[in-house]
């Protein structure tokens, strides 16, 4: 059963009861793809995995950074972890880095983006740094090298405390960016910590549609949240036993 929240428009975001790997299985098969935010490349071997992309690009700086705003984020490790995490993606990928399949990108992601030509990528996933100012300049440089029907996809899509305490803000610039963009969110995974979203140009865009069919034939307990991007966006976990449940509220 589809549960419905009212809202003003008809334009809807669908929580799917799913996690981010999941997510990845219905996602643009053999297409081009850039994942940014690497780290020790654990979900770049999930994409090649079940995506199976011609080109995947790793788009990382693999640097300690001092943004003090950036600084109690767990991803924003010491300058010898950094170096063992680009190496261990070094030797993880070294078939497929020599192959052509996996390209290495080392640098600022926004200034990384400048070198990809307009109507590249079939999907991003952006999950660098998480300030406000970092998620909406990645959004901005990626979004811009999509081809027409592409996605975006991203991580930490949360306001919850830890993220608060953190200094995410995802939610904040996912909103900002589709109002100035015109993207629309169409998906967010529901059983998550830390819930991924989509976006595509227009929900009606072709991979769009072919996504969300995949997720509806698929997927039970799917709720529809209709003008979502005007709502109050309020995400808290709650853990019942060893099994951590997730509460949306979006007022």
């Amino acid at each position: 059963m589809l549960a419905i929240l009212e809202g003003p428009t008809d334009i809807s975001t669908y929580i799917f009861p799913i996690i981010r790997e999941e997510l990845f299985m219905f996602l643009p098969r053999d297409g081009v793809v850039a994942e940014v935010g690497v780290l020790e490349g654990g979900l770049s071997q999930h994409i090649l995995t079940v995506a199976t992309p011609q080109r995947l690009h790793l788009v990382d700086l693999w640097e300690c950074q001092a943004d003090r705003d950036y600084a109690l984020d767990p991803s924003n490790g010491t300058p010898e972890l950094q170096n063992v995490r680009l190496d261990g993606v070094k030797e993880r990928f070294a078939k497929e880095i020599a192959s052509g399949q996996v390209v290495l990108n080392r640098g600022y992601s926004h200034l990384i983006a400048e070198s990809f030509p307009s109507n590249y990528f079939d999907w991003v996933f952006i999950d660098a740094n998480h300030t406000y100012e970092a998620v909406l300049t990645d959004l901005r440089a990626y979004g811009a090298k999509l081809k027409e029907d592409g996605l975006i996809v991203g991580h930490d899509f949360t306001n919850q405390r830890y993220a608060q305490e953190c200094k995410f803000g995802v939610v904040e610039a996912v909103k900002q960016y589709c109002r100035e963009s015109g993207f629309v969110p169409v998906a967010l995974t529901g059983r998550d910590q830390f819930p991924t979203y989509v976006l595509a140009r227009r929900s009606h865009a072709r991979q769009a549609q072919i996504l969300m069919f995949s997720l509806f034939r698929t997927v039970r307990g799917i709720v529809e949240i209709r003008n979502f991007l005007d709502r109050d966006f309020r995400h808290e976990t709650v853990r019942f036993s060893d099994e951590m449940q997730n509460f949306i509220i979006s007022v």
